[in-house]
């Protein structure tokens, strides 16, 4: 699987452990996360929108997901919806069959795979190029999907609605209107650094969690920045990402024993970037 893969099956798994969590106890909230609430048992027989119904956006994408009560995966003539507001404009739009004015595109979803349509004034249609919408059914919660912020005209705000038939019957959510949404830029948060020596003690090795925004999980891609001095010398180290944390590792100099080092580790990711400083004496 391509590196570009990866991500994107990382980023849909940390939705289900934060819709989880959500309809859990209590968890961290991430900034430009929120989940909205839909009433189980209105669908009478189509797939049944439940409670925990997330967006969420990083610097270059959103990401959806749908909890469905009643399904198990995608299956024959079932069909998801997600219209969205783009423009905070009613007149611009369609949607009236969702249930809302003023909806400027339209994502469906089925067993085939994902589709944006535009409205072009009249009606909608099939957005030339399609865009790559990666999408995947999330076991105990439903379908999921990242879609491009530059296919959706990058906006600042949305609007959405969710809607899912059978071919026969319909449910919205919400019932009239649609939620809004505000897309923030992505943050990331460093925790505390943990400093340990390797086995000979020829390095130090420091590493720190960072947290994305979108998601409240670790980062696990970009790039590792780390930086160590002792008095006036500069230290050269190794960046990586492992297990869930951002790693730095530095070879030790004979003349840095008994000398206090000052580092740092930083990770930088779609341009948002997190640093966590540290001071050690070096042993």
């Amino acid at each position: 699987m391509c590196r570009r893969g990866i991500s994107v099956v990382l980023a849909l798994g940390a939705l289900l452990a934060l819709a989880t969590a959500g309809a859990g106890q209590a968890a961290r909230t991430p900034s430009s996360s929120h989940t909205f609430a839909d009433e189980i048992g209105d669908a009478s027989g189509a797939p049944d929108i439940d409670g925990v119904n997330l967006v969420t956006n990083d610097n270059v994408s959103v990401t959806i997901g749908m909890q469905i009560a009643n399904r198990s995966g995608f299956s024959g003539l079932d069909w998801y919806s997600i219209a969205l507001d783009t423009d905070s404009s009613p007149i611009t739009g369609g949607g009236g069959e969702y249930g809302v004015s003023g909806a400027d595109y339209v994502i469906d979803v089925s067993q085939s795979g994902a589709r944006l349509m535009f409205w072009n004034g009249v009606a909608y249609e099939l957005a030339d190029p399609q865009p790559v919408i990666p999408t995947m059914w999330i076991a105990g919660y439903g379908p999921a999907l990242r879609i491009s912020r530059g296919a959706l005209g990058d906006p600042t705000t949305l609007g959405v609605m969710l809607r899912t038939t059978d071919g026969a019957r319909v449910d919205l959510a919400p019932d009239a209107g649609a939620w809004p949404y505000t897309v923030l830029p992505l943050a990331l948060t460093a925790g505390k650094a943990a400093l340990r020596y390797s086995r000979d003690g020829s390095r130090l090795v420091a590493q720190t969690e960072i947290l994305r925004s979108d998601f409240d999980a670790p980062l696990a891609e970009g790039a590792v920045r780390c930086t160590a001095r002792v008095g006036a010398a500069t230290l050269t180290g190794r960046g990586r990402f492992a297990h869930g944390l951002a790693v730095c590792t530095w070879r030790l100099t004979k003349s840095a024993r008994g000398h206090r080092l000052r580092g740092g580790v930083a990770a930088t990711f779609q341009g948002a970037t997190a640093r966590r400083g540290f001071s050690v004496l070096v042993d």
